[in-house]
């Protein structure tokens, strides 16, 4: 089991660099993406209250209202990307033929949500103090953590995400050098590899359970032709 989960791994990244494409590698990719976007409405759900209480907090109490805008408009344009790409991808009939095309989008979503919620911990971090630095860490944290499983479908664009929303803020954290910013900063880096970590499992489950279910799909039509 442990080979097959390599072989299909080793295929996946060789996904983008050969034009022939095995049809199931193909096919189980695209189920697997169908599967992710099953908790898409989750994610969207916190990045927007996220983005929500972010701009609440950081409106009162800090004074570069003209950049927070600018992020907010960007994280608005992210969250419509987004459900575009969901649309688009469940009207497409031929997914497991464009599943490198969708997978690439896919990689581009989780690249610029990852910046965007990166660039957020920094920006704040530097203006606030106290509780509300405390909050800034928590919400980040709590999107990102709600984000994960739908990303954890192509390993590459969860690590992008995770890294990319995670990393500065955790590198803010710590350079303020204090006890509990190190504490904190210790428990992001904690945080991260449990979501990489877990990320890469579920990947697994969810990869056996479409495998799983092909081959029974296959004994059943062999059965049925037999008869």
């Amino acid at each position: 089991m442990t080979e097959l989960f390599e072989n299909l791994r080793e295929t996946s990244r060789q996904l983008f660099r050969t034009g022939n494409v095995h049809h199931m590698t193909a096919h189980t990719l695209s189920k697997m993406l169908l599967a992710s976007l099953k908790l898409h409405a989750v994610a969207l759900l916190a990045q927007i209250s996220g983005m929500i209480s972010l701009v609440a907090m950081f409106w009162a109490e800090g004074p570069e209202h003209k950049l927070l805008l600018v992020w907010f408009f960007f994280g608005l344009v992210q969250i419509y990307c987004s459900l575009r790409f969901v649309q688009r991808f469940w009207q497409d009939r031929r997914k497991a033929e464009n599943v490198r095309v969708w997978v690439r989008r896919w990689m581009i979503l989780a690249v610029f949500s990852g910046v965007l919620w990166g660039v957020a911990g920094p920006l704040m971090m530097s203006t606030l103090s106290g509780l509300s630095q405390v909050v800034t860490v928590a919400v980040i944290v709590a999107v990102t953590f709600a984000s994960w499983p739908v990303y954890s479908f192509w390993l590459p664009s969860l690590t992008a995400f995770t890294l990319l929303s995670l990393a500065p803020l955790t590198i803010a954290v710590a350079a303020q050098y204090g006890v509990s910013e190190t504490f904190l900063a210790l428990l992001m880096l904690a945080v991260t590899g449990f979501i990489l970590y877990s990320g890469r499992k579920l990947n697994e489950m969810l990869a056996q359970s479409i495998l799983n279910d092909n081959q029974n799909r296959r004994l059943v039509e062999r059965r049925l032709f037999r008869i």
